[in-house]
C-alpha cells in the first residue's frame, strides 16, 4: 500500500510505530501491579449462571462494616466522584461504628451506616450498594443536618426497599427524598 493512498489514520499509526505497543506494556504493567494488592477473600462462593457477579460479593459482605463497600470495584470511585468537598468527612464517617451489613428487603440492595457515638445525625454516613447495577445511594450527616445526597435529592428517586433503613438512620434525611413508587411514606 502506498503513503498516499493510505487513511489519515493509518498514515499516524505508521509515524508512531511504537505507541500502541507501548500503551498496551503499561495497561499489562499497571494490571499486574494491582492484582497482588488485592485483598485476598479466600476461596470464592460459587456462581451460579444466573446471578450476576456482585452478587456472590455481596452475600460474603453482610455482616461486615459499611467500611468493607469501599473493597468493591466502582464503590469507592463512585462515592469519591460524588462526594465533591465532602471527600474527607464520608472517608471519617464509613470508619465510623454502626450495624453490619444488612440485605434490604428486596434481596437487591446491601445497606449500612456509621454513626458517631453523639448519634448518626450528629455525623453520620448511610450507604446503600446494588450490585446487580452496580449503583450508589448516600446520605452524609454533619450537624444535625443532611449535607450530601447521592445520588441527588432532584435526581432519580431511590428505591422503595431503602426507605425504612433509611428511616431507621435518619428520619428526617429519608423524608428529604424521593422514593420509587412502593414506598411507604
Amino acid at each position: 500500500m502506498s503513503r498516499e493512498r493510505a487513511s489519515p489514520a493509518r498514515r499516524m499509526a505508521c509515524r508512531r510505530p511504537g505507541a500502541a505497543r507501548l500503551l498496551r506494556a503499561l495497561i499489562c504493567a499497571a494490571l499486574s501491579l494491582a492484582a497482588p494488592l488485592a485483598p485476598s477473600a479466600g476461596p470464592a462462593a460459587p456462581q451460579t449462571a444466573d446471578e450476576p457477579p456482585g452478587a456472590v460479593a455481596a452475600s460474603a459482605l453482610i455482616g461486615r462494616p459499611v467500611a468493607a463497600l469501599l473493597g468493591q470495584p466502582g464503590v469507592a470511585m463512585n462515592l469519591r466522584m460524588a462526594g465533591g468537598g465532602w471527600q474527607r468527612a464520608l472517608a471519617q464517617a464509613v470508619r465510623l461504628p454502626g450495624p453490619p451489613l444488612r440485605l434490604a428487603d428486596n434481596g437487591r440492595h446491601l445497606y449500612g451506616w456509621g454513626c458517631a457515638p453523639a448519634g448518626c445525625s450528629e455525623a453520620g454516613v448511610f450507604l446503600a450498594w446494588d450490585p446487580h447495577g452496580e449503583q450508589i445511594f448516600a446520605v452524609l450527616m454533619d450537624d444535625r443536618r443532611p449535607v450530601l445526597f447521592v445520588p441527588p435529592r432532584a435526581g432519580r428517586s431511590w428505591p422503595a426497599a431503602l426507605a425504612a433503613p433509611l428511616r431507621e438512620f435518619d428520619a428526617e434525611a429519608a423524608g428529604m427524598i424521593r422514593f420509587a413508587a412502593g414506598a411507604l411514606r
